[in-house]
């Protein structure tokens, strides 16, 4: 059972898009999410999602180049 503070904090944090910030209804608009994040419509979850596809293949990318040269053994 959620207590009062949960769904404030629910509430809270519900209320604007993750990508463009827009205002969400709950009671009224359809609510999309993505890693716990709400998005106002399904193209700003898409947004996100190519946003955070990008950042991680960077990260795997410097990882690499952080890491050095891979040397083979004979």
């Amino acid at each position: 059972m959620a207590l009062p503070t949960d769904l404030y904090y629910i509430s809270y944090f519900t209320n604007q898009c993750g990508f463009c910030k827009k205002k969400i209804h709950e009671k009224t608009d359809d609510i999309y999410m993505y890693n716990d994040t709400p998005f106002c419509i399904e193209e700003c979850r898409e947004k996100q999602l190519r946003v955070d596809e990008e950042n991680r293949k960077d990260e795997l990318k410097k990882k690499r180049v952080d890491s050095g040269p891979v040397t083979m053994l004979a």
